[in-house]
């Protein structure tokens, strides 16, 4: 069983529709768990302060953050291999 909870976990940041819709089905709790760990390990503030943030604006609110983080992120490596 944990071994299917770690690949949901990897899964739920997958870029495949199916394979996150299966991991959210699987263990829906991950779902919210997931991305408030991304934004503590990307720095954004402690567990305790994300928290608070999500209790203030939302669960939705913290996605977009973790959205746009992604994003830069992204733009980040890509800029980085030019180079």
């Amino acid at each position: 069983m944990h071994d299917r909870r770690s690949e949901a976990i990897r899964n739920i940041r997958s870029r495949d529709p199916k394979e996150r819709g299966q991991a959210i089905e699987d263990y829906p709790e991950l779902a919210e768990r997931v991305p408030i760990i991304n934004l503590v390990r990307a720095g954004i503030g402690t567990f305790t302060e994300i928290m608070a943030l999500k209790e203030k604006y939302g669960m939705e609110y913290l996605l977009d953050i973790s959205e746009i983080l992604a994003i830069f992120q992204q733009e980040d490596e890509l800029d980085s291999r030019r180079r």
